[in-house]
């Protein structure tokens, strides 16, 4: 195996979030059964697309469903629209005004905190 294979990063590498990161107030443990939870339904999505494909492209589907679609930067997947609280996963957080700045913010609901 070459130095340059061993090096290149699969294109289903997510994206390594040092350009965009986001806090995460909640537990270790809240956070994995979150993410169990977005993972199944980026796989529930997958599963009634309805369509016969192959086992590669269902799980390119899936990944992409999970992470967005990693060439194309506007694309979000259901992980990162979790942790911005946009379309479904808006019920879980609160707005609430940031005093040093005077905007608004989505802080992740006082409940699932103290889990």
């Amino acid at each position: 195996m070459s130095n340059q294979s061993k090096s290149s990063k699969s294109p289903n590498m997510p994206r390594s979030g040092k350009d965009d990161p986001i806090e995460f107030s909640a537990g270790f443990w809240v956070m994995k059964e979150f993410q169990s939870v977005i993972a199944f339904r980026a796989y529930e999505s997958v599963v009634t697309s309805g369509e016969s494909r192959s086992v590669k492209q269902l799980q390119n589907m899936a990944f992409e469903k999970y992470h967005g679609d990693l060439n194309n930067a506007d694309s979000l997947g259901l992980a990162k629209k979790f942790m911005l609280g946009l379309e479904m996963f808006d019920g879980i957080y609160d707005t609430e005004d940031d005093p040093a700045t005077g905007k608004s913010k989505k802080v992740l609901k006082y409940i699932l905190e103290t889990i």
